[in-house]
């Protein structure tokens, strides 16, 4: 095998580790120490194409190299959180230290920060300190490109802007885009709105590439992006996110039926454990009965008080008149009129309870969770290159997977965020389907405009 070869394979190995280092550290230092513009060009590559030089990743290269040597670094170096050495030999050991700040004009040179000698020790020329922080404030007022995607309420405007190419500028209304102004307002940047092609937030191809924002971040053709990502592994593997905002949830939305009366709602207004208390309560005063009768009647004439005590009970409880009798005994009564009061609050309860549910029409939801919409014979829409589509479709077992399995029975659809309120008109109204999608604002914007019930998953 040729000496590049291992080389190269022994690099992409120790990126690797070092990549999986980081994953599990807040805080990683990477040091490379070398003299050959080709070996720290490949590492650089490696280093930024596998994800490795994150901001919370500090990268420091020692080298004898002059800094016109290493222009092609210059990049890497101003956009990742990293600095460089320079040993020089003149009359003594001498050591700068350089940054390079993102979106420098290109005839600028490295900033050295600060520099070091055997005599002076170290010396600092600026105000900067280790590592510093390049995204305080730019001095250069940079153009950035933003990338973005309307979803939700979000409204765009086209307003003249000579300075943009063809003379107008989008401009956004939503909370996000307020949020990017602010920023560019403290940073000192202006910026330009650019959507992806294929109008989705982005999904992992076979061969690693990704689609949508994430890949346009990814090809950096965007310097960054702004709309509401979910954090998921794979993104954050060639994307990095800023802290979490907000909280969503996954919700599935379906079509308003017509209201209706439940013929059976007499049934309704107790589960089948009261039903269950009725029968156990019935069931414990008969026997309180026969029990006390057992032990203070004689023996002729206990079978028929045990007949007539069950026909007072079951009398009261169908709301029937109960025959008085002369022989009762004072416990007869007192066990009779503890039932009788029970079942007056029991009659009562059900009767407001029966009249509520049989005056007011309700909407039957025959789809209330994932095995609902597998089991049932509906079409499923999916926002097209989503991280909701993602989970589901990647999911490796459970009902989040069985879902994902509908795409092969054809009853798994994708739709575009900008034509999903036009595909929801084109459904025939008898057609039964679902939308599952992520969150809050865009089932605000379902609400406003259609007639939709709304339930968390």
């Amino acid at each position: 095998m040729d000496t590049s070869d291992v080389t190269q394979a022994n690099l992409m190995t120790v990126v690797a580790q070092a990549q999986k280092l980081g994953q599990v550290s807040r805080s990683l230092t990477v040091v490379v120490v070398s003299d050959d513009p080709g070996f720290l060009a490949a590492f650089t590559w490696w280093s930024r194409k596998s994800h490795l030089l994150v901001w919370s990743t500090k990268l420091l290269i020692l080298t004898r190299l002059s800094a016109h040597r290493l222009h092609h670094l210059r990049n890497t170096l101003a956009m990742t959180n990293s600095m460089l050495l320079l040993f020089m030999y003149t009359s003594a050991l001498r050591c700068d230290i350089l940054v390079e700040f993102p979106y420098s004009p290109e005839r600028t040179y490295s900033v050295r920060i600060a520099s070091w000698t055997a005599k002076s020790g170290l010396t600092w020329l600026t105000q900067h300190s280790m590592f510093p922080e390049k995204a305080d404030k730019f001095s250069h007022s940079p153009i950035l490109s933003v990338a973005h995607l309307r979803v939700g309420t979000a409204q765009t405007m086209e307003v003249a802007d000579p300075t943009a190419p063809g003379g107008k500028r989008l401009v956004i209304v939503s909370p996000e885009a307020m949020l990017v102004e602010t920023i560019a307002n403290d940073m000192n940047f202006t910026y330009q709105y650019t959507t992806p092609y294929d109008l989705a937030a982005g999904t992992r191809q076979a061969n690693g590439s990704w689609t949508g924002i994430i890949g346009m971040l990814q090809k950096e053709e965007a310097d960054f992006g702004q709309i509401l990502l979910q954090v998921t592994a794979p993104r954050t593997e060639v994307v990095d996110f800023t802290a979490p905002v907000t909280i969503w949830y996954t919700r599935i939305i379906i079509r308003i039926g017509s209201s209706e009366v439940d013929p059976w709602g007499f049934l309704l207004p107790f589960r089948p454990l009261v039903w269950g208390g009725i029968l156990m309560g019935l069931i414990e005063v008969l026997g309180s009965l026969v029990l006390m009768t057992s032990l203070t009647l004689r023996e002729g004439v206990k079978q028929s008080r045990w007949l007539t005590n069950a026909s007072s009970c079951l009398r009261v409880l169908l709301r029937q008149d109960v025959v008085k009798s002369t022989d009762w005994w004072w416990w007869e009564r007192v066990v009779l009129g503890v039932w009788m009061l029970a079942m007056l609050v029991l009659f009562l309860s059900y009767a407001g309870n029966l009249t509520s549910l049989l005056a007011i029409r309700y909407i039957p939801m025959s789809i209330q969770s994932l095995e609902d919409i597998v089991a049932s014979p509906v079409t499923a829409l999916f926002p097209a290159a989503s991280s909701v589509l993602e989970a589901f479709v990647t999911a490796e077992n459970g009902p989040m997977r069985d879902v994902g399995n509908l795409q092969l029975k054809e009853r798994l659809k994708l739709v575009l965020p900008r034509d999903f309120m036009m595909k929801l008109d084109s459904h025939d109204k008898f057609e039964t389907w679902v939308h599952i999608l992520i969150g809050k604002e865009a089932a605000i914007d379902l609400f406003l405009n259609n007639s939709f019930l709304d339930m968390t998953s």
